[in-house]
């Protein structure tokens, strides 16, 4: 590198360091951290969707929104579950109807339907017993 090199190399790395916290900061001055689960869903429920059901258990939280395409199924799974095969159904006059899908852990789900439902019932298929039904 010849002398102007490394002096336009210096301002350069300078002007960088110098700009790149500002953009960030401009960036990220308007995100809000501390929104609610409730904002959130009201987000969703203004951008074409509703909200119409909310379940809440000291396991699962169930959340029930009806767009135009069918219905949509949250479920936010707080605590691990006694069986890892657990499965989600669809809840038809108090019986097993459609199958929604597994839960394998902590975390969230979602799942479409566009069946009339009453409620979730979660069920382990291994040893053949529900673990948890819920009705909207």
């Amino acid at each position: 590198m010849t002398a102007g090199q490394r002096k336009a190399h210096k301002f350069i790395w300078l002007c960088i360091v110098t700009v790149i916290p500002v953009i960030l900061f401009l960036a990220v001055k308007d995100l809000n951290f501390t929104a609610s689960n409730e904002n959130l869903l009201l987000d969703r429920a203004s951008n074409g969707a509703s909200v119409s059901k909310q379940i809440k258990n000291n396991m699962i939280n169930v959340d029930l929104m009806i767009n135009g395409n069918g219905k949509v199924i949250n479920i936010l799974l707080k605590k691990p579950l006694r069986s890892t095969s657990s499965l989600v159904y669809v809840l038809e006059n108090g019986k097993r109807g459609e199958l929604l899908g597994q839960l394998s852990g902590v975390g969230k789900y979602s799942f479409e339907t566009m069946v009339d439902l009453e409620g979730i019932l979660v069920y382990d298929a291994i040893k053949e017993v529900e673990i948890s039904k819920l009705f909207f």
